[in-house]
């Protein structure tokens, strides 16, 4: 029989560790609840200690200490686990996640560096830290920490800011502008959601496990005790991000379908171009009659050295009735949907020109038609 030394003996073994590496394709979503992440509780996971939790003056707390989301509760996640870009191409940040054939000891303050595959940040690259567990996620799910990115479930904001943070409750605010109403020290990272991530919606992705950047453990104050065995991850030699072909950008729409699989919702893709967008108002006292026009839908504007103009909405409509209007099939009642949603969407007026270049919702609440499609809700 051949013998084994003891240094090969824990070479093997280091290198079987290093094959154990997370990797895969997934899904990512976005949230920020304020609350204390699971990780931040002792005895999740083999680490240095668990994350760092903060009070409402962002002073760290004890690990013991009582979640800002339960009665009572002062513990918070700290203000500076908001997403941060390094350069063009890769940025850093914190997630909720839920590896397939993991549990919290694998992922709890573990490291993955992730590459979006779909979507308008397409190429991007992502470090993140796993500080939570959503019970609510899918397989190879990544829920990311993004200030303004939407409560879930949970809303420890209320309690930590004394006031309800602005947006859905599912995906946040919709627009950059409405960052300046988060408490100065999210805003920054309310406003890469729309810089260096493109605002892109849900995109899908490829991970693998890392070391954890120094950065990332700065602010988390955690490291797993294996850490070492993860490949390090290594910053691209060439920073300059390739934004996707516009074809790729507009879709593909099944992002919109990660949705929680408890809200039976229907997800609706609104596309539409903007042949002229002039404002030409009788009432108008100035000699130029054909100057742009804005669109009053977060920051977009309308200029007229870039036309056509794409334009890409997603709403998610509690149901839609199906019964299409008689004559020609060209109008489907809304029924009970939150028309002002749409009218926010659409803050235009007869100056404008439309003609849809994708399947979208046909709304008729009296100012403009446009053909749909009906996308089921995720089972």
């Amino acid at each position: 029989m051949r013998s084994v030394t003891v240094s090969s003996l824990v070479v093997f073994i280091h290198l079987l560790t290093a094959t154990l590496a997370a990797s895969g394709a997934g899904k990512s979503t976005r949230y920020w609840d304020c609350c204390k992440p699971s990780c931040a509780w002792q005895q999740k996971a083999s680490v240095n200690r668990p994350v760092l939790t903060c009070d409402k003056n962002d002073l760290p707390l004890d690990p013991d200490a009582k979640s800002g989301c339960e009665s009572g509760g002062s513990a918070y996640t700290c203000t500076n686990q908001a997403p941060w870009a390094v350069n063009d191409l890769v940025s850093f940040g914190f997630a909720a996640t839920a590896i397939s054939g993991g549990t919290e000891a694998s992922w709890c303050c573990g490291c993955y560096a992730i590459t979006f595959t779909s979507g308008k940040n397409k190429g991007k690259i992502m470090v993140v830290q796993s500080t939570n567990t959503g019970g609510d996620l899918g397989s190879n799910h990544f829920d990311i920490m993004m200030p303004g990115g939407g409560l879930g479930i949970f809303d420890g904001c209320t309690s930590e800011f004394g006031f309800q943070f602005p947006g859905a409750r599912y995906g946040g605010v919709s627009s950059r502008s409405e960052c300046s109403f988060l408490p100065a020290k999210l805003q920054n990272g309310c406003q890469w959601r729309f810089d260096w991530f493109m605002n892109a919606d849900n995109p899908s992705l490829s991970f693998t496990q890392v070391q954890c950047p120094s950065e990332l453990v700065a602010r988390s104050g955690c490291r797993r005790s294996d850490d070492a065995s993860f490949p390090a991850f290594q910053m691209p030699t060439n920073t300059k991000w390739e934004p996707p072909q516009p074809t790729e950008t507009a879709g593909p729409h099944e992002q919109l379908l990660a949705m929680r699989s408890r809200h039976q919702s229907h997800g609706v893709v609104v596309v539409v171009e903007f042949k002229s967008i002039f404002d030409d108002d009788d009432d108008d006292d100035d000699n130029d009659k054909r100057k742009p026009a804005g669109l009053h839908y977060g920051d977009f504007s309308s200029d007229l050295n870039q036309q056509p103009h794409i334009l890409h909405i997603q709403l998610r409509i509690s149901h839609i009735h199906d019964k299409v209007r008689p004559g020609g099939g060209d109008g489907i009642r809304l029924g009970s949907v939150q028309r002002q949603l749409l009218a926010h969407a659409f803050s235009m007026r007869r100056w404008c020109g439309l003609r849809v270049v994708e399947p979208v919702l046909l709304a008729v609440p009296a100012y403009w038609t446009m053909r749909w499609t009906r996308i089921q809700p995720s089972q």
